[in-house]
């Protein structure tokens, strides 16, 4: 059995535990490295399985070369693992398909890779995979997919064809007619602060939940021992 404990420096810079626990979290839901790490106890290994290339957790993204644009936005409740892991499934098959692709995160640690107005202007589709509510006004002109993030995860292929067909225009309003979107509205920066807020109390709630699992586990085992089957 393996155990994981995060050993964060007081400082904690960028919010490095929630990084972190988002890459761990990502690489565990692989099947083949779960079967990696039950069949390993040395702690090269368990590195080179859990940080392959000792980065913490980092969105794929590319610069934009003269292909189609893809971009995108992933979020779900929790903001650790299918939201990157999303992001990751997304950009690998779009790459692969000869687009170019850049997928915002937004996680328990804010948002990530943001998406500039240059970038929203030369987008050739959006695609918006989340659980949660997610401003979308910058996106305004654009043809843009919505779903959530287990398409994305499960069958991001899939998500490359409704996009191509079943997309809508993102409507624009009075606010951001003659723009590409509105990048910069105190409203957008009130929501992205409180649920930056509410997603880091999760963050911390989750060692606390696991402990408790773990004695009651032991309170149970202890008292098959102690009072046997009576």
């Amino acid at each position: 059995m393996v155990s994981i404990v995060l050993m964060i420096p007081k400082a904690n810079v960028d919010n490095m535990h929630l990084k972190l626990l988002s890459e761990i979290a990502t690489k565990l839901l692989n099947a083949n490295n779960k079967t990696k790490l039950k069949q390993t106890a040395k702690f090269s290994e368990i590195k080179a399985i859990l940080f392959p290339q000792n980065k913490i957790a980092k969105v794929i993204s590319e610069k934009p070369i003269g292909k189609k644009l893809i971009v995108g936005i992933t979020a779900c409740p929790v903001g650790v693992a299918h939201t990157y892991l999303a992001a990751e499934k997304l950009t690998a098959y779009g790459k692969s398909h000869g687009f170019d692709v850049k997928i915002e995160t937004h996680g328990a640690s804010g948002v990530e890779n943001e998406i500039t107005p240059e970038e929203v202007k030369q987008a050739y589709r959006v695609i918006i995979a989340s659980d949660i509510g997610v401003q979308t006004a910058k996106f305004a002109g654009k043809k843009i997919y919505k779903t959530s993030v287990t398409p994305a995860i499960k069958n991001p292929e899939e998500v490359f064809k409704q996009a191509e067909t079943n997309f809508t225009i993102e409507p624009s309003d009075n606010k951001t007619a003659g723009q590409v979107g509105d990048f910069n509205t105190n409203k957008s920066t009130e929501k992205v602060n409180i649920m930056k807020h509410l997603m880091s109390g999760v963050s911390y709630m989750v060692p606390m939940v696991i402990v408790g699992g773990i004695f009651l586990a032991l309170s149970i085992g202890l008292t098959k021992i102690i009072y046997g089957n009576e």
